[in-house]
């Protein structure tokens, strides 16, 4: 008899977890949760209150509650006249309140403090998951800083002149025309390390692991790719006679 006590306890317990995760659902599953069970609890006898054949079954395996539940919707159904009175009339206006961030709270705090969800959530005094759903959401924006060049005054008028430059003097001021830049090559290089201080390999059960070595894991040699481009030539036939690509 205890273990059998046991049992149902848990059942119990297993049901009424289920029932609160349908119920936190939309509003619109729970109307159709309500209805679903309202409907097997309509009595076939109004001198008697006896439900339909089989709604416990029903209750069991579709939505994992109770059969008392379903004997409670149909106590309301049947006091208040239908399926009215068993729906929830208190949609959107019950259950915990919603957390809200302002937009100044936000934009009080320091950047520096806020380059994280744990550092924002502290100096806003909420919990992680609270900052994390209104990230979610799109209240909150994730944004990726990187550092740009500090040009002086003096590096934007040199950028600007290096502009004019590529102007052909005699086409200025009334149709400036670029130069032709076919005697122009542009060149850029590329530093790689041969290897990396740690790498990781995937072997095989008992095969002989790979060794590396190095005189110092500060001093890694490097390789240096130097390549150029110039612009394309093209005869009078539109063919490309020098595709402009020089090498590596």
């Amino acid at each position: 008899m205890i273990l059998v006590a046991l049992i149902l306890i848990l059942f119990k317990i297993t049901a009424a977890t289920a029932l609160v995760q349908l119920v936190r659902e939309k509003e619109s599953n729970i109307v159709m949760i309500q209805s679903e069970l309202y409907t097997p609890c309509c009595y076939r006898d109004q001198s008697k209150a006896v439900c339909q054949k089989g709604y416990r079954c029903k209750c069991l395996c579709l939505w994992m509650c109770l059969s008392d539940l379903c004997n409670v919707y149909g106590y309301k159904g049947k006091k208040g006249g239908g399926i009215h009175a068993v729906v929830n009339k208190r949609a959107n206006h019950c259950g915990r309140k919603r957390v809200e961030i302002p937009t100044e709270a936000i934009t009080s705090i320091p950047f520096e403090q806020r380059t994280t969800l744990e550092d924002l959530a502290r100096a806003l005094g909420l919990s992680k998951s609270t900052v994390h759903k209104h990230l979610r959401e799109g209240k909150i924006e994730r944004h990726s800083s990187s550092i740009k060049p500090y040009l002086t005054d003096e590096n934007n008028k040199a950028q600007v002149q290096h502009a004019l430059n590529m102007l052909e003097p005699s086409t200025i001021p009334h149709q400036p025309v670029f130069r032709h830049m076919y005697n122009v090559i542009h060149a850029d290089e590329k530093w790689y390390y041969r290897t990396r201080s740690t790498q990781k390999f995937y072997c095989a059960p008992g095969e002989e692991r790979p060794r590396r070595t190095c005189k110092s894991k500060n001093y890694i040699e490097k390789v240096m790719f130097f390549g150029g481009q110039s612009r394309p030539w093209f005869n009078e036939q539109n063919e490309c006679t020098f595709d402009g690509k020089i090498g590596i």
